[in-house]
């Protein structure tokens, strides 16, 4: 336990988060069926609302708002853009009526308009200047955000898809604090990420709401992860600080300049925390458990950089088509972002190929370099070739120059591969390599002075040691010579019936 002195008063915190057991794993088994019920309902009717037309509002306009409707967010139609409308501006009436007294349903209405409509729109833009903007409703505004939405409902019904099969696996260890924490997580993001619930239920912030409480479990799981351990009074105040997260949201306190650097800062000390518990842990399951959860918020994390990155870009654009490409590559990287961070938190809370991680861990980093490599060549080579022909040949060589650059990154791709491959192995496969390269070499050494037998110990001890095994055995023909976690016994019979039965290790 851990004593937290406040003047007179001592509060006895626990070390752990509470495993559930009793009337508390019900009440949770009951919150969750209830969760996930809807989560599957929401997820169908979702998919099937996609493939229907779509009230796009804001956006047959040609432009783009936020939630609240106070601001626009990107200018995407022709009409929009000739009127000098910004991202930005910020919204101060429609026909005439304050945004401020309007809410979401009578916005709805007012935007809600036969086509070829006009609306009257006042807005405020950076420099203080109020101009009231006059704009038709043109199917031709949402063309191509049309194509954008389908890759959107696709999108989202396979996030949701993940999120339901990972709250699925996670619940059968409910008794454990974070896969129940995290199995209720995502169950609630799955609830409400795949369909306009706002419009359905008039509630502009319901998937705000309910994103929130998602997120502030999963970080609260991540705070104890992966054994549930909090340890430190400290630890107990980020818990703390998590928790308020919601509330915040819910009563829309300090608006988002101050929500999302909040919760930004609550990512990072979890994340710090994370770090510095895998740096004390010993080598075993446990570390190989964070290892792998690292690994996939650490791939999601790439993958939501370059969604931001495409998203950032998209609402700098202006131009429609070129707006609706971007946003979908938003959408594309954000995907991936999903599946890389369930499927490394699941991976590591069931323990299924807990060792195979540094393999993983290894070929992700070898690729990535040489991506980056392989684009990094080929953009310097086309560049440098173009200046020395234009330099020296007084000529523009235009298409030339990218077939040279491909042909020479395609020569310095194949060294490069040899070199990043053995970066990677000597990084994140030290005993792997380890054992391929002194295994052979005691092996020589003991066959001039060691039985059968001592070379078949030294050769399970090494092996089992540097793959991590929790079982191992040598065998000579068809006889156990040495053996680590199990009998002899057990290696003869799974010889014979090639079904190995399940020690306790050092039996």
């Amino acid at each position: 336990m851990i004593s937290l002195s406040v003047a007179r008063w001592r509060i006895r915190l626990p070390e752990t988060l509470p495993r559930l057991t009793g009337t508390g794993l019900r009440i949770f088994s009951i919150i969750w069926a209830a969760t996930i019920a809807t989560a599957l309902i929401v997820t169908v009717f979702g998919t099937w609302q996609s493939f229907k037309p779509y009230p796009y509002r804001w956006l047959n306009y040609g432009l783009s708002a936020s939630s609240s409707g106070s601001e626009i967010f990107a200018v995407t139609g022709q009409q929009a853009q000739q009127s000098g409308i910004r991202a930005g501006d910020e919204v101060l009436a429609i026909d005439g009526r304050p945004m401020r007294a309007l809410d979401f349903a009578q916005q709805r209405r007012l935007l809600d308009r036969p086509e070829g409509a006009v609306l009257a729109l006042t807005l405020r833009n950076a420099q203080g200047e109020v101009r009231t903007h006059r704009l038709t409703r043109a199917a031709s505004n949402t063309r191509e955000v049309e194509k954008v939405r389908l890759l959107q409902g696709f999108s989202e019904t396979v996030s949701s898809t993940a999120f339901l099969i990972a709250a699925a696996l996670l619940f059968r260890r409910r008794r454990e604090p974070v896969p129940a924490l995290l199995a209720l997580a995502f169950a609630t993001n799955a609830a409400t990420a795949n369909t306009p619930l706002a419009d359905i239920l008039d509630i502009p912030f319901f998937s705000e709401w309910m994103g929130s409480l998602s997120l502030a479990m999963l970080l609260v799981g991540l705070a104890g992860f992966p054994d549930g351990r909090i340890g430190s009074a400290r630890s107990w105040t980020i818990i703390g600080l998590i928790l308020l997260y919601p509330p915040a949201v819910i009563l829309r306190v300090g608006g988002p300049w101050i929500i999302m650097p909040y919760v930004l800062s609550l990512c990072a000390v979890v994340l710090v925390r994370m770090a510095l518990r895998y740096r004390q842990m010993p080598a075993g399951i446990m570390r190989q458990q964070v290892r792998w959860g690292f690994f996939g918020l650490a791939t999601g994390t790439f993958w939501l950089i370059l969604s931001g990155m495409a998203f950032l870009a998209a609402q700098g654009t202006g131009a429609g088509g070129q707006y609706s490409q971007l946003h979908g590559l938003s959408l594309i990287c954000s995907l991936f972002a999903t599946i890389s961070m369930v499927g490394g938190l699941l991976v590591s809370l069931l323990r299924y190929r807990l060792y195979d991680a540094d393999t993983v861990i290894g070929r992700s980093a070898a690729y990535g370099v040489l991506t980056l490599g392989f684009v990094a060549l080929f953009a310097a080579g086309e560049k440098l070739i173009e200046t020395l022909c234009e330099t020296y040949l007084d000529a523009q060589v235009g298409a030339l120059a990218g077939g040279l650059a491909a042909a020479l990154a395609a020569v310095l791709i194949v060294p490069l591969h040899h070199r990043v491959s053995s970066w990677a192995e000597r990084r994140f496969q030290r005993q792997l390599l380890r054992l391929s390269q002194g295994l052979p070499q005691i092996v020589g050494d003991l066959r001039e002075t060691g039985s059968v037998g001592q070379i078949a110990e030294t050769v399970v001890d090494s092996a089992a040691r540097n793959v991590q095994a929790t079982r191992a055995a040598v065998l000579v023909g068809d006889r156990v010579v040495a053996t680590r976690g199990l009998s002899p016994e057990a290696a003869g019979a799974w010889l014979e019936e090639r079904d190995l039965a399940v020690e306790p290790a050092g039996v």
